[in-house]
Order: structure tokens, then C-alpha cells, then sequence
């Protein structure tokens, strides 16, 4: 059970990168322009969040017990969540005008 669960952490932290990628490739119009304000606003305020979450993820799936009791369970769902909803948001408000 616990190898199915650093599984699904390992997916959802990877969504997050692919989320991320493709907030950088919308907001520069997949490297055809430079970023406007509103893009910008959206790296900052959803983009700066993510990243943080996604480095403490991956050091907790690497470096630390996790998933061995309810304690070590309740962190990892926690940020998974907030992952999955600030990709959620990243991915929805970004435009593919200009591709």
C-alpha cells in the first residue's frame, strides 16, 4: 500500500511540473513573445506557490518516511491537494492565444 501511494504522490507531483511547464509555454505564447502583466501576475501568484510545493514534495517523497502513519500520511495528502488545485487554476487561466 505504501508503494502505491509514493506512486500517486510521484504522479501528482510530476502533474504539477507539467502544469508548470505549460503555464511558462502560455504565458510566453509557446516562446513567441514576451509575457505580459496579467501572465506575469498569474507566474508570481500561482507559479512561486507551486514550485515551493513541488520541491517540499519531492523532498518529502525522497528524503523522508512518509506514509507509514496517519501523521506522515496527512502532510503528503495536504500538499497534493493544493498541488492539484493551484495546477487546476495555473492550466485554466493561462491563454493559448498567439501559438
Amino acid at each position: 500500500m505504501q508503494k502505491i501511494l509514493k506512486i500517486a504522490y510521484g504522479a501528482v507531483l510530476t502533474f504539477g511540473v507539467l502544469a508548470l511547464v505549460w503555464m511558462v509555454i502560455g504565458a510566453t505564447g509557446a516562446f513567441q513573445g514576451a509575457i505580459d502583466l496579467v501572465e506575469t501576475i498569474i507566474l508570481i501568484v500561482i507559479g512561486s506557490p507551486l514550485i515551493g510545493l513541488i520541491i517540499i514534495g519531492l523532498y518529502n517523497l525522497f528524503y523522508t518516511r512518509v506514509f507509514t502513519d496517519w501523521l506522515r500520511t496527512l502532510a503528503p495528502v495536504i500538499i497534493s491537494v493544493i498541488i492539484l488545485l493551484l495546477s487546476f487554476i495555473g492550466v485554466s487561466s493561462m491563454s493559448t492565444m498567439g501559438w
